[in-house]
């Protein structure tokens, strides 16, 4: 939004949670791997700056930010970000650099079977490194429920009440003849795993406990990762979008694994993050709630008599600490009053 008066030029852009994204996409390397195993890619021929890598990253930074895969929306909004990207890229983005042709250009270059599989390994050996992740883990949690007796006091028309609530404990027990029924019944079944030092046993339960695994992946059915509606017709477009949605997904998943690990060492809990709730406070909160206390964040850049003046918004407690637990530097969102020096065009 810019507007003009008779002694200053103003300009105010939302910056929100930009910064951690382009933070975290760096940290694994995303833009570089992406320019190293799509190297191939007709990309050369377009014009600008930005690289492939680069192109895709801000894209990724949009369906994080904004949880929209319309391939037409991206330009619009890099137009209206474009000084924030600029800060965050270092080199100047233009709006055509995120036209929509090129986007599915993107998406036709990425379902290539080699160079999708190389990207993979390459970031999941990136993240292991980075984020110290453990990979001959495998973790299987139960569930419990545990109940107490409580009283309700009289409130307007409710009567007092005395609730129950009880913890149930699961005691197992081997029935051998519906075992052996089951036996009978269920035929062959096959396991497939990279893991070939694991036992029969541990293929079986790590199959058993793979929903564990795949929790994020229903993210591919809502926001801000929903694959539907589809705007696509290309099949392969359509790989090529599910694809990219994968690399949006790693990066959700690690900020949240991030910043509960630190909370569990820490034994802290993180209020605050729930709207109208302040004391609210939870040690597992998701990723999407953690990028959503970033929203608000403004950069504001006033010329006065041909002097250019910077004002950002000023970080509150509670993302000063999601910074430390990211263990992103604390002059994360500083750095861009830095790099906003060009005053806006009259």
């Amino acid at each position: 939004m810019d507007s003009v008066c008779p002694e200053r030029l103003l300009h105010v852009e939302r910056v929100d949670d930009l910064p951690v994204l382009f933070a975290c996409l760096d940290r694994l390397g995303v833009a570089e791997l992406l320019d190293r195993q799509l190297k191939n890619h007709e990309h050369h021929f377009w014009k600008g700056q930005l690289t492939f890598g680069e192109v895709v990253s801000v894209w990724l930074a949009f369906l994080l930010s904004q949880g929209d895969h319309r391939l037409y929306r991206l330009e619009g909004w890099a137009k209206e970000h474009q000084r924030t990207l600029q800060a965050l890229l270092g080199k100047p983005v233009r709006a055509l650099d995120f036209h929509d042709d090129r986007l599915a250009d993107v998406l036709d270059c990425l379902p290539q079977e080699e160079s999708w599989q190389a990207l993979e390994a390459d970031l999941n050996g990136q993240a292991v490194r980075v984020y110290d992740l453990e990979t001959s883990l495998i973790r299987i949690d139960t569930t419990t429920a545990n109940s107490y007796r409580r009283r309700l006091r009289r409130y307007g028309d409710r009567p007092e009440q005395v609730l129950l609530e009880q913890e149930q404990r699961m005691e197992p027990w081997r029935d051998e003849a519906a075992i052996e029924r089951a036996k009978r019944e269920m035929g062959w079944q096959v396991y497939a795993s990279n893991q070939l030092t694991l036992p029969l046993a541990g293929v079986v339960w790590a199959c058993r406990g793979q929903y564990r695994i795949e929790d994020d992946w229903s993210r591919l059915k809502g926001r801000p990762l929903s694959l539907t509606p589809l705007f696509l017709s290309s099949e392969r477009r359509m790989q090529g979008l599910v694809l990219l949605l994968t690399i949006a997904l790693r990066v959700l998943t690690l900020l949240e694994w991030v910043v509960r690990r630190k909370l569990l060492q820490g034994e802290e809990k993180l209020k605050g993050l729930y709207p109208g709730q302040a004391g609210r406070q939870t040690d597992r909160p998701g990723a999407e709630l953690l990028l959503r206390a970033f929203q608000g964040i403004n950069l504001i850049v006033e010329v006065v008599a041909g002097q250019v003046r910077r004002l950002l918004t000023p970080l509150n407690a509670l993302q000063n600490k999601l910074l430390a637990l990211w263990d992103f530097p604390s002059d994360l969102y500083a750095r861009l009053e830095l790099h906003f020096a060009e005053p806006p065009p009259h």
